[in-house]
């Protein structure tokens, strides 16, 4: 491999670097959702929350939802949840049934782990619902900087 051809993936990779680093930070500026105490997505609305989780620790990755009212834990048979995430190829919904002290899915989420995500919840017969993004490994090349 010439020269010429070295540099040129080196700078693809610094600039590849450097546009998931600003998004990060945008993201986090605009007041990207806070994190649950199991490590998860903290959703809020009204006093009532849901930490949506990919647990993959032993097992394949499955998506686990905890859920709180006014910041204390409530049981998993006192709500219900689905997700559905849109990849690029195709839409999955997860339906969920408790499990422990959360609501386990009944879907492995296989890779990659790149989706619009929207999760609906009913709780004390009130449905709540939030979507986010979560982009995982996706950068976007903008024309000019993929014709040079």
């Amino acid at each position: 491999m010439n020269v010429r051809k070295q540099i040129l993936i080196i700078l693809t990779v610094v600039t590849l670097l450097s546009g998931a680093t600003a998004c990060k930070r945008e993201t986090e500026a605009n007041g990207d959702p806070g994190k649950g105490p199991h490590g998860g997505k903290l959703l809020t609305k009204d006093g009532f929350a849901v930490e949506v989780k990919i647990f993959e620790e032993g097992v394949p990755p499955e998506f686990r939802v905890y859920a709180f009212k006014n910041d204390k834990p409530i049981p998993p048979a006192s709500y219900t949840a689905s997700i559905s995430l849109k990849r690029l190829e195709q839409t999955d919904t997860i339906n969920f049934s408790p499990r422990g002290d959360y609501l386990l899915g009944d879907k492995e989420i296989v890779e990659p782990h790149s989706f619009d995500v929207t999760v609906n919840a009913t709780n004390g017969g009130e449905q709540f619902n939030w979507t986010y993004s979560s982009y995982e490994g996706r950068t976007e090349i903008k024309p000019d900087e993929l014709k040079s």
